[in-house]
């Protein structure tokens, strides 16, 4: 091989590699666009973690479930409650139903508020209590 032949093969395999590594780091940055956006995103959060039922003075029974707001300033509750009138005076089943269907309206209502359910943890703040807690995130608005 003469001179100028090798220097112009040394010559297109350097522009052909430094257009395959301009190449690869354009197709990378925008990948690193959504990294930076994601990791700059911030979110805001909330727990259920209480729920309850009592007896109204009408016999009637109240299932309720607090929501707590995470705010920088502190927490934030919020009470939804379901009320529902047991068939006879040994009915136990209505103060499980009263929660559960509480939980089931806090569930939509923080759903349809834009709140993503994120998993449950183990709560008890007595001894006796197996009840979960539940967390829940959206973006910060």
């Amino acid at each position: 091989m003469n001179f100028p032949k090798v220097l112009l093969f040394i010559t297109f395999s350097f522009v052909f590699l430094f257009s395959a590594f301009a190449a690869k780091a354009q197709t990378s940055q925008p990948a690193k666009s959504n990294i930076d956006e994601a990791k700059i995103r911030n979110w805001e959060y909330c727990v259920i973690y209480r729920q309850f039922n009592g007896q109204t003075k009408d016999k009637k029974i109240t299932g309720i479930v607090t929501v707590t707001y995470l705010e920088v300033t502190g927490e934030r509750n919020e009470n939804i409650e379901v009320e529902l009138v047991p068939q006879n005076s040994q009915d136990t089943s209505t103060y499980h139903l009263s929660v559960t269907k509480a939980l089931a309206k806090a569930f939509a209502q923080l759903g349809n508020d834009g709140w993503e359910f994120v998993g449950k943890f183990p709560y008890a703040p007595f001894f006796n209590e197996t009840q979960p807690g539940f967390v829940f995130k959206r973006p910060k608005q």
